[in-house]
């Protein structure tokens, strides 16, 4: 069966917690953070595996936070690729105000990406035999020059037939 790849330049720890109000200048109790793996990519990838799909999340990730990224995907049992990044993996903070029913999204940043890690992980694509589909999702941290996904799209057809 051909392996569906997902590509993730900027994934992220997506930290979740819940507040009975929102209010400004307070101090404020949250609920127990809830810690997912989040990024585009990542979130197909993630959504792909539980519907039994073959697939590979491929993506950037450093720091501590790279490393609970990897173990939180692990737990889930998505197949990875990760290139190992210097500087840490960014965490986006969800917060929902009981109060109003109004959820609040905070995305921070990415990290800075060498030339050589954002090629490093397009070379590891090269290597994926059997690949069916690739997708690539999400935002670019600072370093990845947009015109990545025209590289993405030259290993696509070399690689395969079908480009999402």
């Amino acid at each position: 069966m051909n392996k569906i790849v997902t590509v993730t330049f900027n994934p992220a720890i997506d930290k979740s917690t819940t507040v009975p109000e929102l209010i400004p200048e307070k101090k404020l109790s949250c609920t127990e953070p809830v810690y997912q793996p989040g990024g585009g990519g990542i979130n197909v990838a993630r959504a792909a595996s539980r519907l039994g799909g073959d697939v590979v999340a491929v993506y950037l990730a450093g720091g501590y936070t790279g490393d609970s990224l990897n173990k939180l995907l692990e737990k889930e049992m998505v197949e990875r690729i990760v290139t190992h990044t210097s500087a840490a993996t960014r965490e986006n903070i969800v917060v929902f105000d009981v109060k109003s029913g109004l959820q609040y999204r905070f995305g921070m940043p990415g990290p800075r990406i060498s030339t050589s890690e954002w090629k490093q992980c397009l070379t590891s694509i090269t290597a994926i035999p059997e690949i069916g589909y690739i997708v690539a999702s999400g935002s670019l941290p600072s370093g990845i020059p947009v015109t990545v996904f025209d590289d993405l799209a030259e290993i696509a057809n070399k690689k395969m037939q079908n480009w999402l």
